[in-house]
């Protein structure tokens, strides 16, 4: 798997996602060409794979650029790193 110069999971083939009724702890799912893995919004490691697609490349890929996607900063919102942001959108989602 190759990254963009600027961005480690391209929008045009990975989609990252929280969803409003998960349970805790905090996490966010990577999905990729039939694979769906759920990634700690701590630190980024692998908590789970809900669905296995034919890539291996894609598992591998994930478990080294979830914890560096985390630290990078937010093309949303430029004073935050992603983690921040994506704790925020969990915080706000999720009434726990």
């Amino acid at each position: 798997m190759k990254e963009s110069e600027s961005e480690i999971f391209p929008f045009d083939n990975w989609v990252l996602q929280i969803w409003s009724n998960d349970h805790n702890p905090p996490h966010f799912h990577v999905k990729c060409d039939g694979w769906d893995i759920r990634c700690s919004l701590d630190d980024g490691r692998i908590l789970e794979v809900i669905a296995r697609g034919i890539d291996d490349g894609i598992f591998e890929y994930t478990e080294t650029n979830a914890p560096r996607w985390l630290s990078s900063q937010c093309s949303i919102l430029p004073i935050l790193t992603n983690r921040e942001n994506a704790m925020l959108m969990w915080e706000q989602i999720h009434d726990d």
